[in-house]
């Protein structure tokens, strides 16, 4: 039997269970806080906490997906990937049915891609990114581990994307520009010009409003 553990029972977590392929899982649980457990959320069962991963691993299941969504704070799912694979679970990539994916994008393990997105040829997207639904990041684009992109972007030719960065809902980023790690682009931002490191930036076109911890 292929068993499959989500991790995190939030909002991330309905979009990520309305795309698993069923049919590519013999049995689907939750891990959840303690004061859930024994509840059934969505039809699914909540079977443990963290702390149970390794006795469940045990128990056969095989496979776990981070289902704790992503606002530009990456360390819980960063710290949930590492538990994972130090114990040895599996962590696959959930893609959409309905994402157009080319065959010469790869997309890394414990990557989440969303209803109606598009991958275009030679995109790269890291481990444990978060792609959702409707964006579209074209050809040569590469988003590396942990970042986020939010509904409705529009990533053109070309563009890097760095760790753990948040590229806000609707926002849209020009041809070949860099976008540095540890990053949050607000809403809507039209980016122009290459972002940073570190920082907040927003608006149209996207500016440096200030540095993350200031």
């Amino acid at each position: 039997m292929k068993k499959l553990l989500l991790l995190g029972a939030g909002g991330h977590f309905r979009s990520v269970l309305d795309s698993v392929k069923l049919d590519d899982f013999d049995n689907i649980s939750l891990i959840d806080t303690p004061n859930r457990l024994g509840h059934v959320t969505h039809g699914l069962a909540v079977v443990g906490t963290d702390d149970d991963l390794p006795f469940l691993y045990n128990e056969g299941y095989q496979y776990a997906f981070i289902t704790i969504g992503s606002d530009g704070r990456t360390v819980r799912r960063a710290a949930l990937y590492e538990k994972l694979q130090k114990i040895g679970f599996t962590v696959p990539a959930i893609i959409d049915r309905t994402a157009i994916v080319s065959s010469e994008a790869v997309v890394m393990e414990g990557a989440f891609v969303g209803k109606g997105c598009i991958l275009n040829s030679g995109v790269q997207v890291g481990e444990c990114c978060i792609v959702n639904t409707g964006s579209i990041i074209e050809h040569d684009s590469v988003i590396r581990d942990f970042a986020h992109i939010a509904p409705g972007c529009c990533l053109a030719g070309g563009v890097y994307v760095g760790k753990n960065t948040h590229i806000g809902m609707a926002s849209c980023i020009l041809q070949t520009i860099t976008v540095g790690s540890d990053s949050i682009i607000g809403a809507g931002s039209i980016v122009t010009r290459d972002i940073p490191s570190g920082v907040v930036a927003f608006g149209t076109p996207c500016k440096v409003r200030q540095r993350i911890g200031e």
